[in-house]
């Protein structure tokens, strides 16, 4: 019994220390696994590094969007100023129209037809009693124009009449007994103005017959016409009268 337990403890204790080497190693062994894991860890950042550039990204694209939204905004803005633009001047033309077509228009246009023996000396042109063109002849200026335009504009669409007084004297020529010859020609002419139309009159100074019957030869016609106002007849019948 004493030699049986002395090898009795001894067995005891190389069993705890085979125990104690055996768990020295599985905590070896587990560190070394942890270990790998751990140096793996550093990867984390380059996956935080890489969100903010997926943010920067996504914000650009958002501001490239806001901005163009924005182009878009002032585009129909500009179009939509310039379809006001165009409305306002068609209303505008249309009004412009409307007024010209709701009165009256009269055109008076003056000719010499006479010839060179019998100089115009003055004229005087009358609407309904009120003067509305007079000459005196100052510088030759109405044998010098064959033709002019004595008055161009509006009237109250009703009846009026129109009055033309003319002067002749007899000019320079191989008689020199016509210079003492003087005539007065007057002229009237009743017309009707109507709404929408233009009233184009043409007051014609001439001679008639020869030097034998001088005395009766100055005499004046009225030519008329008339035309729609329309924008197209207007602009023709302004040409005309240049």
């Amino acid at each position: 019994m004493k030699h049986v337990l002395p090898i009795a403890i001894l067995l005891l204790l190389s069993v705890t220390a085979f125990a104690k080497q055996d768990t020295t190693k599985k905590q070896a062994a587990s560190s070394a696994a942890s270990t790998p894991k751990q140096a793996q860890s550093p990867a984390t950042p380059n996956t935080a590094t890489k969100a903010p550039k997926v943010a920067t990204q996504m914000t650009g694209r958002g501001a490239y969007e806001v901005r163009l939204q924005e182009l878009r905004d002032k585009v129909n803005a500009l179009k939509t100023k310039v379809f006001d633009a165009k409305t306002r001047l068609l209303l505008l033309r249309e009004q412009i129209l409307h007024n010209l077509v709701s009165e009256s228009k009269l055109q008076v246009i003056h000719y010499n037809d006479a010839s060179s023996i019998l100089k115009l000396k003055s004229v005087a042109y009358y609407l309904d009693d009120d003067k509305i063109y007079g000459s005196d002849n100052r510088n030759d200026t109405l044998n010098k124009r064959r033709q002019f335009v004595v008055y161009n504009g509006s009237v109250s669409p009703t009846h009026h009449v129109l009055s033309v007084r003319m002067v002749y004297q007899g000019g320079s020529g191989f008689f020199s007994y016509v210079k003492a010859y003087k005539f007065t020609v007057k002229g009237s002419l009743p017309f009707f103005a109507a709404r929408g139309q233009k009233v184009i009159i043409r007051v014609v100074g001439f001679q008639k017959g020869g030097l034998t019957s001088l005395e009766n030869s100055p005499t004046m016609r009225f030519e008329l016409r008339r035309i729609n106002l329309t924008e197209k007849a207007l602009k023709a019948a302004n040409q005309k009268a240049k």
